[in-house]
């Protein structure tokens, strides 16, 4: 079962996503600050990251490149996700990040971005 550390400081976003992946057979875990994120990533080995992009503490760049900072996590696909198109553009041009979902999205395309990055459940 593929393991997914969804990251985002609206606990209400978190948890919809959290069951939608649930209903897809993903095994998920969650985190409502980038502290928590980067220890669950340290626990959990998460084969995919979907993140927030503007949080409090850390944002998601900051959590991104903490993340890719550890040798054995430099390749672990991370997800961002932002109702900021700037936001986004600063992921995909800075941060090497395997894929950005502009909020609202959709099932269908949060499905299809992670089939594409980690293959099928």
């Amino acid at each position: 079962m593929k393991t997914i550390l969804v990251v985002d400081d609206d606990a209400d976003i978190a948890e919809s996503v959290t069951e939608l992946l649930v209903g897809e057979g993903y095994r998920v875990v969650s985190a409502t600050d980038t502290n928590d994120a980067f220890a669950q990533v340290e626990k959990e080995i998460p084969d995919l990251v979907l993140t927030d992009s503007i949080m409090p503490l850390t944002d998601g760049p900051g959590f991104v490149q903490r993340v890719h900072a550890l040798p054995e996590f430099r390749s672990l696909p991370v997800v961002v996700m932002s109702g900021s198109p700037e936001s986004l553009a600063i992921a995909v041009k800075t941060l090497g990040v395997a894929a950005v979902l502009q909020k609202p999205f959709g099932l269908d395309e949060l499905i299809a971005t992670m089939e594409r990055l980690i293959g099928k459940v």
